[in-house]
């Protein structure tokens, strides 16, 4: 977990901020804004294949914004399993609300 806060803070935190929340230095520029993970809704919206894909293919291959750069080649020489832990370490951004634990938390749903 510790190899996947430390990816998350050298490629992503700029544009994500250093807690998820879309407030990193560069995102006053950027349009659209970038996602919180810390929104509970958001957390429970999409699966852990959708955050992958984002991961690995960049924004555009989601419709989201093009901005955010495919992964792969960065990745490509990192130890199996580390994309699994960035997606770990993305939902442990989540901010936790009463709704959601009496929800059970942030359980994913299918969204492409």
């Amino acid at each position: 977990m510790k190899a996947a806060a430390k990816l998350y803070a050298e490629y992503c935190s700029t544009c994500h901020g250093s807690t998820g929340l879309g407030d990193g230095a560069a995102a006053a520029a950027l349009v659209p804004k970038p996602r919180s993970f810390a929104d509970p809704q958001w957390q429970r919206s999409v699966s852990d294949d959708h955050i992958t894909k984002v991961i690995l293919e960049g924004g555009a291959a989601v419709g989201l914004s093009p901005t955010m750069a495919p992964a792969k080649p960065m990745f490509a020489s990192l130890p199996e399993g580390t994309i699994d832990a960035m997606v770990v370490h993305l939902r442990s951004l989540v901010r936790r609300t009463d709704a959601m634990s009496t929800a059970g938390g942030a359980a994913a749903t299918e969204k492409n």
